[in-house]
């Protein structure tokens, strides 16, 4: 968010950015899984690591 707030977006467009780029892991892996079966919860839980894991990949 830092980065993009420095680059001259406001703290809600920063944020939406963030939410939408979330979304869009999530719809992807979610499309993955439900083509080989229905979600587990161990696959919500491992979507959900993955999700915060590329958000602070993106913030370093």
């Amino acid at each position: 968010m830092d980065k993009h707030i420095a680059s001259g977006k406001t703290r809600t467009e920063a944020l939406r950015l963030l939410r939408r780029r979330l979304s869009d892991v999530a719809c992807r892996a979610l499309i993955d899984q439900t083509a080989i079966g229905a979600p587990t919860r161990a696959f919500r839980v491992e979507l959900v690591d993955r999700v915060i894991d590329q958000y602070w990949q993106q913030e370093q």
